[in-house]
């Protein structure tokens, strides 16, 4: 599946989602809510980037764990020379 066929479903499964929740929310006015396709976009990429941070959050432990392993290695093998 390409990218912009992932895209297109991502974003046709939130415009579901948000008509399933539209049914049961009103406004103050007692109106439901219409979910307009900027609303969906806007949605859909602030969930994006959510999971890109995340994603990158996750190896930057990686890289930090990797990175004071090294740096406990050297020390080590600095001690063991003295």
């Amino acid at each position: 599946m390409s990218t912009n066929q992932h895209t297109t479903t991502n974003i046709n499964n939130t415009m579901k989602e948000n008509k399933k929740n539209a049914s049961t929310q009103t406004t103050l006015s007692g109106s439901h809510p219409s979910t307009s396709l900027n609303q969906v976009l806007s949605e859909f990429h602030h969930s994006k980037c959510i999971r890109e941070r995340e994603a990158l959050e996750r190896l930057m432990r990686r890289y930090e764990t990797g990175r004071q392993r090294n740096l406990r290695m050297v020390r080590e093998f600095e001690n063991s020379l003295i």
